[in-house]
């Protein structure tokens, strides 16, 4: 399972990191949805009035509409609105509750999954959306060209009859579940409803809350506008007529629309926005994503692992949640936070500026002059690449800041082409394993670190439901992480987002979704 998952992990990770920090799309995991802005739930002696169209402005831009393509976090939100998917992430963010399938059952004697699929599901053109279809939809996401080897671990999907939908496993596995729940994993007609795929994916029939009405400008400026599926399943929970999603590069020009309120929500802000907004309009939801300081193992400089331990005791945590204003939590492992069964390592991380320059002093370096690489679009990186510099300089590292946007970054991590770079990783599921992931398909084979600790407790991490060795597997993978130092954990942010008073019911979850049934303006 692991080896064949890497390449699709690779691509996917990168992607889904890519939202992670600056004035990117932070996302993740989440004990309590609940913000702290009354935004979110409005007064609570106002009435709550149907209808209406959501204006939402982001810096993210959709991948397209096809599941396999969906990699960063616009479409993490996006595709299940549009799809629906067999389960959703629970309110509280610490599990799943039912979606499209009512009900689901794992034999592990049998290897299998059986998925109950609702009575009465149909598309938005009111077609009957059964068994057939999410069988259909299952082999399109296990050959997938680009996502498909994160399902790996289904040998095939039949329908044994129109509400029942049958998974049979090439091994036992309990991550499946959650796989189910990312934006990969949307239902589409069989065989597309008698189109080619090019055809059906220019505008799809939808079996989720809403249906594209259009979609244009792809790119840093497009405008994506769904209307309401009068078919969905529980329309009833749909108060909306429409969500409008504009995305701009431009964070000053998108709080100015807000401001004016041209916007109702704001996705994903950075600090600087946040302490701008006005007053209660900020809404903030438990930390989780964590942004990395990656070092580059590969090169001599950095071969030895005590320099490496030297730079991660050189960095002081609580500083560079200082310089955030608070919108953060010191990292103490190298995983996101606030998602079940994410513990610690036998020892949390923390800064020793005479431990940092003992072992600089065992290696025999006295002065190092390395490049950081990381991502100006936004104010944090920024701020936080500066305090990262000016730590390291007191254990003796000159550090030359290099800002750059995303996708050059990733293209220099992958292809190894960097000494330090921040970047951060999330969990869109919640499950521990969704971020571990991450760090073995990508952050590791980038960083040169070996892969053989965490792929031993990956396979463990995912063929249990016992929690206790979860846990085990992710203490024994935070030990190898802190052994290692190529993935440096800096801090986890707290998601935070711009919402108009008179918008009730938006609930984010730090998975980088947010559902589009319950919201509504208050009357």
């Amino acid at each position: 399972m692991m080896h064949k998952k890497l390449a699709a992990g690779v691509a996917i990770a990168a992607l889904f990191a890519a939202g992670c920090g600056g004035d990117g799309d932070a996302g993740g995991d989440v004990t309590s949805p609940v913000g702290t802005s009354s935004a979110a739930t409005g007064d609570t002696l106002a009435t709550s009035a149907a209808g209406g169209e959501l204006v939402v402005g982001r810096s993210s831009t959709i991948d397209g509409l096809q599941g396999d393509q969906c990699l960063g976090a616009g479409s993490i939100v996006v595709n299940p609105l549009v799809y629906d998917t067999l389960e959703r992430i629970a309110p509280d963010g610490q599990g799943r509750v039912p979606g499209l399938a009512s009900d689901v059952v794992y034999d592990p004697d049998a290897l299998t999954y059986t998925y109950t699929i609702r009575d009465g599901a149909k598309f938005s053109d009111g077609s009957d959306l059964l068994a057939d279809d999410v069988a259909f939809s299952i082999d399109q996401w296990r050959t997938g060209p680009i996502s498909g080897a994160y399902f790996s671990m289904i040998a095939s999907a039949e329908a044994t009859d129109d509400h029942t939908v049958v998974v049979h496993l090439v091994q036992p596995d309990t991550f499946m579940p959650d796989l189910f729940v990312w934006c990969m994993a949307t239902v589409y007609p069989k065989d597309f409803g008698g189109l080619t795929a090019d055809e059906y994916f220019e505008k799809p029939v939808s079996g989720g809350p809403y249906a594209v009405e259009s979609w244009s400008n792809p790119g840093p400026s497009e405008t994506l506008r769904l209307v309401r599926n009068p078919y969905y399943w529980n329309a009833d929970e749909v108060l909306l007529d429409a969500i409008e999603f504009r995305s701009s590069s431009d964070a000053g020009q998108r709080s100015l629309a807000f401001e004016s309120g041209e916007i109702d929500v704001l996705e994903n802000i950075d600090s600087i926005a946040a302490r701008t907004l006005p007053e209660g309009t900020v809404m903030s939801v438990d930390a989780m994503p964590i942004q990395y300081l990656l070092v580059n193992s590969t090169l001599p400089e950095l071969a030895d692992s005590r320099v490496r331990q030297a730079i991660s005791r050189a960095i002081d945590r609580d500083e560079i949640v200082a310089a955030l204003d608070g919108f953060g939590v010191p990292a103490a492992g190298v995983l996101p936070i606030n998602v079940p069964n994410s513990v610690i390592g036998d020892e949390p991380l923390r800064t020793d500026l005479a431990e940092a320059a003992a072992l600089m002093e065992e290696v025999g370096v006295s002065d190092l002059s390395l490049d950081l690489i990381y991502d100006n679009t936004g104010g944090d990186d920024s701020a936080v690449a500066g305090v990262v510099a000016e730590q390291l300089g007191k254990v003796g590292i000159t550090v030359n800041l290099v800002p750059s946007d995303s996708g050059t970054i990733f293209g220099r991590l992958s292809s190894g082409d960097f000494q330090l770079a921040m970047s951060g990783a999330a969990a869109v599921s919640p499950n521990v394993m969704d971020p571990v992931s991450f760090l073995y398909f990508a952050y590791y084979p980038w960083t040169g670190a070996d892969t053989t600790m965490i792929g031993e407790q990956f396979a463990i991490g995912t063929s249990t439901v016992d929690p206790a060795e979860i846990q085990a597997a992710v203490v024994a993978i935070q030990n190898d992480a802190w052994d290692q130092s190529t993935a440096i954990g800096l801090y986890n942010l707290e998601p935070t987002f711009g919402v108009s008073p008179n918008v009730k019911g938006f609930n984010p979850l730090p998975y980088l979704v947010w559902y589009g049934d319950g919201i509504s303006f208050q009357g």
